[in-house]
């Protein structure tokens, strides 16, 4: 997205070679074209049995394929592909836009799920992302599908230009978190939580009785980070007091889940305090693990623009998944 590189490899580095299978020979053409731009495209087919033979023959880094092709479906492939023993990461590109379409996809062995509406947008960075070990979904719901899987997709990082569409992205997954009896909380700015409260109000979320009940909790994030910020450095005692509180205030209230939407780390960026930002990130990772908690922390381009080169693949690591915020789904 915007140029912004996940691996931080040079355009004189060695150069990954990248298989593609579609059954569409537009689609095919299309995104044969878009990676030759940055990747090495060993071979384009036309189903999954030639992306097979072709994974036999050539041994790629990645495999770009469709779900939905004649003979064996992506799916399929992709199970086929893990059991021979390819070492290729695989990245689906589909028209499917449902979560638990992403779901068997991450089952199957993928590590990027791509929609191919966003491909000129989405697919090099999925790539960049899976070659990394880190899971690119294209809906922060998606990751809801897939925690049930180890530790997967539990600490996310939302990448957006527009604030509209963080807002709706982190509202639709709180939402859902809601309406499942989760308990949700967002540590954002005073913008991003009355846009946020404005959106779950809008899809008849009762923020009222939410918050009566402690399964809702909205925190400023400005004050959060001075709460955790002790003369310019990071106090990790006091993050993990954050995390600590979070956990019996879950416990209290018997959800199984705790949904959490944080803007510290991107604030701390934003006020030239960047590595502060890159102890918090891998500090809240290591204090979560083992619980059930979603975290997803929502960065906009710019903080990483106006940055070191090295910043954006940092923050990046202490992820396990990236999402880009994109207009709203035509489905709620």
């Amino acid at each position: 997205m915007n140029g912004l590189r996940a691996s931080g490899r040079n355009d004189g580095e060695h150069r990954l070679r990248v298989l593609v299978a579609d059954d569409n020979a537009s689609i095919l053409a299309k995104a044969s074209t878009r990676l030759a731009r940055d990747f090495e495209v060993v071979a384009a087919v036309s189903d999954g049995r030639q992306a097979l033979y072709a994974a036999r023959r050539l041994d790629p880094d990645v495999a770009v394929l469709d779900v939905t092709m004649p003979e064996i479906d992506g799916f399929q492939t992709a199970r086929e592909l893990k059991q021979s023993g390819s070492r290729a990461r695989i990245v689906m590109m589909t028209m499917h836009d449902s979560d638990e379409f992403v779901a068997a996809a991450i089952d199957s062995g993928a590590l990027g799920y791509v929609l191919k509406t966003r491909m000129h947008s989405d697919l090099v960075s999925a790539i960049e992302h899976a070659i990394a070990g880190r899971l690119f979904v294209p809906s922060l719901t998606s990751l809801r599908a897939i925690a049930p899987a180890p530790s997967a997709g539990r600490h996310a990082m939302l990448l957006g230009v527009e604030p509209r569409l963080f807002l709706d992205e982190v509202s639709r997954l709180l939402a859902s978190a809601i309406r499942r009896g989760d308990m949700a909380a967002i540590i954002g700015t005073e913008a991003t939580r009355d846009g946020v409260s404005e959106r779950l109000l809008a899809k008849g979320c009762d923020l009222a009785k939410a918050i009566d009940r402690g399964t809702y909790v909205s925190i400023d994030a400005v004050e959060a980070v001075a709460q955790v910020m002790v003369g310019g450095r990071l106090d990790i005692d006091r993050v993990a007091a954050f995390v600590d509180d979070f956990e019996r205030s879950r416990l209290a209230v018997s959800a199984s889940n705790l949904t959490v939407i944080g803007e510290m780390s991107p604030l701390l960026c934003a006020d030239g305090h960047s590595e502060a930002a890159l102890e918090l990130e891998p500090t809240w990772d290591n204090l979560t693990r083992g619980l059930p908690f979603l975290t997803v922390c929502c960065y906009s381009v710019a903080a990483f623009n106006q940055g070191s080169p090295e910043l954006f693949p940092t923050i990046c690591a202490s992820h396990s998944a990236v999402c880009h915020a994109h207009p709203a789904f035509s489905r709620v």
